[in-house]
């Protein structure tokens, strides 16, 4: 393995309508990614079996996170833990995009992912 710097703000793609994901570190049940938010994200019930870290970079983003809206800024960060019901209802027009890193942690033998389905915009 080759060990070399890379740049976080480099090579964005930001989506015209809902997120990407770009893993960034994969070692055992630890994942790092980067996630990009349009302005218009997807209206995704996420329920995973990994707890989750989020640091939002720029822009601004309300979370709806088991029942509770939460706005989030430059800087700030959210530990979600395993199986709380969350989505990201709503982000800011600009920058172009909401970026934040997301680090995750998982047990081996569980999916990465289980989404519960599209629920409607508010």
């Amino acid at each position: 393995m080759r060990t070399r710097p890379d740049n976080l703000f480099q090579g964005l793609q930001v989506p015209e309508v809902g997120e990407v994901f770009d893993t960034l570190l994969c070692r055992g049940p630890v994942r790092i990614e980067r996630i990009l938010s349009s302005a218009e994200p997807d209206p995704v019930l996420y329920d995973q079996p990994q707890d989750e870290w989020v640091l939002l970079l720029e822009g601004h983003a309300t979370l709806w996170v088991a029942g509770e809206a939460l706005e989030l800024g430059p800087g700030d960060h959210l530990f979600i833990p395993a199986r709380t019901p969350h989505r990201v209802v709503r982000t800011s027009r600009t920058p172009p995009a909401c970026g934040w890193p997301c680090t995750s942690c998982r047990r081996a033998a569980e999916p990465a992912l289980v989404t519960l389905g599209r629920v409607p915009r508010t």
